[in-house]
């Protein structure tokens, strides 16, 4: 999960990337970096998230390398890793303060959703992506075990630090001037909210016409997860097949792996207790975000109707 193993695109001497999409993860980026890389004039990479500045070895990593991540023939260089905001372990910290050096005139791209809905999909990721012995994710997350939901969201305080938007983007308000940062929430740009995009074609300096027309429902790779999750909901019901897919290589669980975990949707208990506790820790900081940068502050008021029993 280091992301730094990047194959090479050509000459970048003299290069710097422009634009760093900073999260928060589970919150569009991926979709969002996927649609700009596809209008030309935006490279976001042969890797979306290179992890570059919040990696702990920054010190030992070539800078070069790095830049050899994007297309020097376009002339908006991209970078979405989504670690740059991550407030567990203070990644946010390193990563805005490397980025301001590495570039101050860099502009700040930050995406959020309902916090609630951002760590069901983060939970969710973990149960596709845990293993019992990828220790990236056990490094990177430090999620171990899976139980449900609710006893989730004591045991990794990456789901709740993760969703405090406020910290997560001080250290970049700290450094940037705010015309060199833009945030935008996940619904507007679901929604097609035309002045949302507008503003957002502003701050890249791309065609508003072209932005005018984005949507995001089909554009994250990640969406055949759920069509593999179906097939192996079917194919966990053979005998044996749990056990087969625990003797695997972990290269090859990698490839099947929606195909011997348990589905996604299994242990997420949000009772109105479990709901209670991440509004407790979340609404005060998500009010604070949403008036600071210009939303209705009781947008993401509606934690009830997360409750599913």
């Amino acid at each position: 999960m280091s992301g730094f193993d990047l194959p090479p695109h050509g000459a970048t001497k003299g290069r710097k990337v422009d634009i760093f999409m900073i999260g928060a993860s589970k919150c569009g980026t991926t979709s969002l970096a996927a649609w700009l890389d596809a209008l030309g004039p935006i490279s976001t990479g042969s890797r979306k998230e290179p992890r570059y500045f919040s990696n702990r070895r920054f010190t030992e990593l070539p800078t070069e390398k790095y830049h050899q991540n994007y297309d020097p023939k376009c002339p908006i260089w991209l970078d979405a890793s989504t670690s740059y905001s991550e407030v567990w372990q203070e990644r946010h910290v390193r990563s805005a303060a490397r980025i301001y050096t590495y570039r101050p005139n860099a502009r700040i791209l930050f995406l959020v959703r309902h916090p609630m809905a951002r760590m069901i999909s983060e939970w969710r990721q973990f149960v596709y992506l845990l293993d019992a012995n990828n220790d990236t994710i056990t490094q990177n997350y430090g999620v171990r075990n899976l139980g449900t939901f609710s006893q989730d969201i004591g045991r990794f305080p990456g789901l709740i630090e993760n969703s405090r938007f406020t910290t997560a983007l001080a250290p970049f308000r700290e450094r940037f001037p705010s015309d060199q940062i833009l945030v935008m929430r996940m619904e507007d740009l679901l929604a097609g909210n035309v002045q949302q995009l507008m503003r957002l074609g502003v701050f890249l300096g791309l065609d508003d016409a072209a932005l005018a027309a984005l949507t995001l429902e089909h554009r994250n790779p990640g969406s055949i997860k759920g069509r593999a999750n179906h097939l192996g909901r079917l194919l966990r019901r053979i005998p044996g097949v749990k056990r087969l897919g625990a003797r695997l290589p972990l290269s090859v669980k990698e490839v099947i792996r929606p195909l011997i975990k348990r589905d996604p949707n299994t242990g997420l208990d949000l009772d109105a207790e479990c709901i209670d506790i991440c509004r407790a820790a979340l609404q005060a900081d998500t009010r604070t975000f949403l008036a600071c940068w210009g939303f209705d502050p009781a947008a993401y008021d509606n934690w009830n109707d997360f409750v599913s029993n």
